[in-house]
């Protein structure tokens, strides 16, 4: 991603990010890419959901 300053590049990023649909990108990484990290919102989130099921 381009941009000299921060909020450049969170507007590339967002320009970017519009570009794919939410479940292509949720699908492919819940398929096809399972070697990353998720963000610790999302694990505590899912930790908590499993707990309550």
């Amino acid at each position: 991603m381009s941009g000299a300053t921060a909020d450049e590049r969170a507007v590339a990023a967002g320009k970017l990010a519009k570009k794919h649909k939410k479940s292509t990108f949720a699908l492919t990484y819940a398929i096809s890419n399972t070697e990353w990290t998720p963000p610790r919102y999302l694990a505590d989130g899912l930790k908590s959901r499993s707990l309550r099921c």
